[in-house]
């Protein structure tokens, strides 16, 4: 199994059975696509690229300081940041890390959403009480902005592509937009503001984070409300208030979406929840401030920054325990992280 050091160092312990592993696994490697976990430094202006099956960082990438928005394109050539200070959207090339753009879009510009078709991109303006529709292709074009309310922070498309929510703060709403439209087509208010939500494939149920709330509300979209609220048990006396009121932030299911994942910002552990029944099945023990979830396409392996401890924990889904923490320079801060694959090119392959 893999165990987690300090000081950025990640030791294997093999047995008998694991020293077999490193094989298989560079022999299906070799038919897959390349598959890389990024992470956004976002206290500084480094994007870092891990390999999301030996934990190490390959190499890091100079970008616009920091970044808070991180997506890729549908194919994986291109990945996607925003950044807080500029204001700016970037574009970099996956396989060369050169950056191929940049086009302002606002003020405090958050997580965006790439449309399935990769043309579009809807962003976040927590600072404009707006959103930002870019088209990405053919060439980057700011094509309109979209009032909604205030400290909107996060949006996410739906698995048909026809609708992005966005999540906002300060208006506690959720807003939804018809993307072929490019208009609001509705706003819910919600009991507190709306921070990462995780979306059901087929659209029936939103799983959202609210301010305030140590745990998660579950949202029909159909329906236009919240029809469950989960709590996570309750923090020890004395637990320090956490930022904005962020108890909860990340939200992940599991490729089956039998299992829930829910971050406890403020005690520093998440916690699994089978679904639909909302039981508990583990709680594990991880960094400071654990921040946002990023799922390996095989899904055995859930990766987590964790903001205030300069580390990425790589979770073991079955197992249920920390695999390895790959550690960044002392306050780096990773925040957004995301797994994404693009298809290797004959060369690439040959070279192997």
């Amino acid at each position: 199994m893999l165990s987690a050091g300090r000081g950025g160092l990640i030791s294997l312990v093999l047995t008998g059975t694991l020293l077999l592993l490193p094989g298989l696994v560079a022999a299906a490697r070799e038919e897959a696509d390349e598959t890389t976990l990024y992470v956004t430094l976002g206290e500084s202006d480094q994007l870092a690229l891990v390999d999301p099956w030996n934990f190490k960082v390959k190499r890091t990438i100079k970008i616009d300081p920091r970044p808070h928005g991180l997506n890729a394109s549908p194919d994986g050539e291109k990945i996607y940041l925003t950044s807080e200070v500029t204001g700016n959207l970037q574009v970099i090339d996956a396989a060369k890390g050169e950056i191929l753009g940049n086009i302002h879009v606002g003020h405090d510009p958050n997580q965006l959403a790439v449309t399935p078709d990769g043309k579009l991109a809807f962003v976040p303006l927590r600072g404009e009480a707006a959103v930002a529709v870019v088209e990405l292709e053919p060439e980057l074009k700011l094509v309109r902005r979209l009032s909604v309310p205030e400290m909107p922070h996060n949006i996410y498309t739906s698995a048909d592509g026809r609708r992005a929510y966005v999540g906002c703060i300060r208006g506690s709403a959720i807003v939804v937009i018809d993307t072929a439209a490019r208009e609001v087509a509705a706003t819910i208010q919600m009991p507190g503001g709306v921070r990462p939500m995780a979306l059901k494939r087929d659209g029936s149920l939103i799983y959202v984070a609210l301010s305030r709330l140590h745990g998660f509300a579950v949202f029909d979209p159909l329906a236009r409300r919240i029809i469950n609220q989960v709590e996570l048990p309750r923090l020890p006396e004395g637990t320090p208030r956490p930022f904005l009121d962020t108890y909860t932030h990340g939200l992940a299911l599991s490729a089956d979406e039998k299992e829930l994942w829910v971050t406890s910002c403020a005690g520093d552990a998440i916690y699994a929840f089978s679904l639909p029944d909302y039981r508990q099945k583990a709680r594990i023990h991880v960094g400071h401030f654990p921040h946002w979830f990023a799922l390996r396409p095989d899904g055995k392996v859930l990766f987590l920054s964790n903001w205030l401890s300069d580390a990425v924990s790589a979770i073991d889904v079955v197992g249920k325990k920390v695999l390895a923490n790959v550690e960044f320079a002392r306050g780096t801060g990773p925040k957004r992280i995301l797994v994404a694959s693009r298809r290797r090119s004959k060369r690439s392959q040959e070279s192997e």
